[in-house]
């Protein structure tokens, strides 16, 4: 039986959705402007698709609601519920409760839903409780730099139901002040276990500055992109074509370079294995058995064999 624990910042994602760059310390600002809660659905979306997916027997702890009981519920689990927050709007301090209580309930995985700020909450409490209780984020906040998210709450699901193995992964976070005044300032705020798997974000990048340099620096990596590109072409045209291979090759015999093309030499380690053919020979040779050909790359070439 698998043991998931699921807990929910049921405001992760409303200020980003209002033109507010987050949702830290804005969420009066974020309801003011029309915002409503969008972390519900995706816990719900991320908990149908484990309930689809699960080869093995669930057995689910939430905590209280608003921060997951109900969504727990209205996927099909018969959650046991393991705390509850400590007022009417959810908070830090209830995130990290309800990741002490997990740990107590020695649970498989943690299921978060939320972003940065709330990877940061669990990574948190892991760290002062010193415990390696394996993590994973379902996507609802702005900012998800942290390479601890699944790519989507389906995902999120698939990875729940499947997965066999953890890594460490990193826990990034950005400065939401900062971010708002037009510079970006990410910081890696700690290291936790998550499940292998292909569906992980990847790590984001850690550097700084505002948005105009971190623009201009993308510019810059764009040009030089380019620079090489045209370098390449360059060359090629200078070898006697525009760069396809066909091309290339019917370049090469007008300026008598064919012949220069090194051959792959192929060797066999029986010589029961090619029988008439001698233990080595050359891939350009015509008379190469059958066995020799099946390896024929689509280029024309050969790669190298062993029998």
């Amino acid at each position: 039986m698998r043991r998931i624990g699921l807990v929910l910042n049921p405001i992760a994602g409303m200020g980003g959705r209002v033109g507010l760059k987050g949702t830290d310390g804005q969420l009066e600002a974020a309801r003011e402007r029309g915002a409503t809660p969008r972390a519900p659905d995706r816990a719900r979306e991320a908990l149908a698709t484990l309930q689809d997916r699960a080869s093995e027997s669930l057995e689910v702890f939430a905590y209280g609601d608003p921060m997951g009981a109900t969504e727990a519920r209205e996927a099909g689990f018969d959650p046991a519920i393991v705390g509850h927050p400590e007022g009417k709007e959810s908070t830090a301090a209830d995130t990290q409760a309800a990741v002490e209580a997990f740990v107590a309930e020695d649970i498989d995985l943690l299921l978060f839903v939320g972003g940065d700020g709330t990877a940061v909450d669990v990574a948190e409490a892991l760290d002062a409780l010193d415990a390696d209780l394996p993590v994973l984020g379902v996507p609802a906040g702005v900012k998800v730099y942290s390479a601890i998210f699944a790519v989507s709450p389906a995902a999120a699901g698939r990875i729940a139901a499947d997965f066999d193995s953890t890594e460490k992964r990193e826990v990034s976070d950005l400065d939401e002040e900062a971010y708002r005044a037009g510079e970006v300032k990410s910081e890696l705020r700690g290291v936790v276990s998550v499940p292998v798997a292909a569906e992980l974000q990847s790590s984001k990048q850690l550097a700084g500055g505002t948005v105009e340099t971190l623009a201009a620096a993308r510019d810059r990596g764009l040009a030089a992109g380019r620079r090489c590109l045209a370098k390449r072409r360059s060359a090629r045209a200078r070898r006697g074509g525009s760069g396809d291979s066909k091309t290339l090759r019917r370049g090469e015999r007008r300026r008598g370079l064919a012949d220069r093309r090194p051959g792959v030499r192929l060797r066999t380690r029986e010589r029961s294995a090619l029988p008439g053919y001698p233990r080595s020979f050359r891939s350009r040779d015509r008379r190469l058995p059958a066995q020799v050909r099946r390896h024929r790359r689509p280029s024309g070439r050969y790669r190298r064999s062993r029998y």
